[in-house]
């Protein structure tokens, strides 16, 4: 019976990610190779520390970079020693929310890496904490640029 709840959590999952993928990236895909399972993605997504329950205080926004049906992967500029996060991405009707596992965090040089995450199961948040992830969220809309990059 527990395979049955982890497939149809996967079933779900795979929906999600396999739309956002349809939309975002069908116009990448060369119309002669429609097998590509893997595609380019390029959009801010809500990376929040997972230990038994999230933790909103430490969300951050991260970019995304390429989806697939079984997950995702993030550039961010730290490396990450968690092993599960809560990866939020807006969606049509409100943000979204995955589990994931963290496959891989690779250094990609200059102070960026690669977090390559797996998607376990679709993660219902309370409203509340989504409007706690929303304020944690603009304290990084309030960031200037730093100098030496905006010339």
């Amino acid at each position: 019976m527990l395979g049955f709840l982890f497939h149809k959590k996967r079933k779900e999952v795979k929906a999600i990610l396999t739309g956002r993928m349809n939309r975002t990236y069908i116009k990448q895909v060369d119309h002669r190779d429609r097998v590509t399972s893997r595609g380019g993605f390029c959009e801010v997504a809500w990376l929040i520390p997972y230990r038994r329950k999230p933790d909103f205080s430490q969300a951050r926004p991260v970019m995304t970079r390429d989806i697939c049906p079984d997950g995702l992967s993030m550039i961010d500029t730290e490396p990450t020693t968690n092993e599960r996060f809560l990866v939020g991405l807006q969606g049509d009707h409100g943000p979204r929310f995955l589990l994931c596992t963290v496959q891989h965090s690779t250094s990609l040089g200059y102070g960026f890496y690669q977090i390559g995450l797996h998607s376990d199961e679709v993660f219902k948040v309370h409203p509340e904490d989504v409007k706690a992830l929303q304020q944690r969220l603009e304290e990084f809309q309030e960031q200037p640029v730093p100098a030496e990059m905006a010339t």
